[in-house]
């Protein structure tokens, strides 16, 4: 982040994780009592860090004037939005006890974009985005969509999205290592 000035995670990303984070870690019970609750705290305030990158350096990765323009206002939309969408989430119990369905609803988010990222700058590519995170992100979310699908053996739901999740990032993983622009 520090080095090229650039930040690899989009901005509803990082707005998106902040806003989770922030409701497990601060206001929602979860059923795994305190070392969840204090490893989402542990997350936000990394996050937060994460964050504050994202709005100094993200605006290099807008091609669009308008919402280059608008950046702060359209963060701080989705980050309030997000956090009202994960707490209501669990308040209505359309989540689960550790919040895996919004988690992979942000997941879905988080890799579709990191793809479309990747295929819009692909000279960034082992500057500052990271075929090591690739793999780390791949691998993190794929031990917890195991647990999930473990847990949860009946939430269909939940196993399509931790699926989708798992092949879009062995598609980002594949087109790190391999996407050639056509006009190059």
């Amino acid at each position: 982040m520090r080095r090229y000035k650039l930040v690899e995670i989009p901005m509803i990303v990082a707005a998106l994780d902040l806003s989770w984070e922030f409701c497990w870690g601060f206001l929602l019970e979860n059923d795994y009592a305190p070392f969840f609750k204090w490893a989402c705290i542990v997350w936000f305030f990394m996050d937060a860090y994460i964050n504050y990158y994202t709005l100094k350096h993200g605006t290099k990765l807008v091609t669009n004037s308008w919402i280059k323009k608008n950046y702060l206002l359209i963060y701080l939309f989705i980050l309030i939005g997000g956090g009202f969408i994960t707490y209501f989430m669990r308040y209505t119990h359309q989540d689960d006890g550790i919040g895996a369905i919004s988690a992979f609803f942000i997941n879905l988010v988080i890799s579709s974009t990191y793809i479309y990222q990747l295929l819009t700058y692909p000279h960034y590519r082992y500057q500052e985005f990271s075929y090591r995170i690739a793999w780390a992100k791949f691998l993190g979310t794929g031990f917890i969509a195991l647990g999930c699908a473990l847990h949860y053996p009946d939430n269909h739901f939940l196993h399509t999205m931790s699926g989708m999740v798992f092949i879009m990032d062995m598609v980002y993983i594949y087109l790190f290592k391999t996407y050639v622009p056509e006009n190059q």
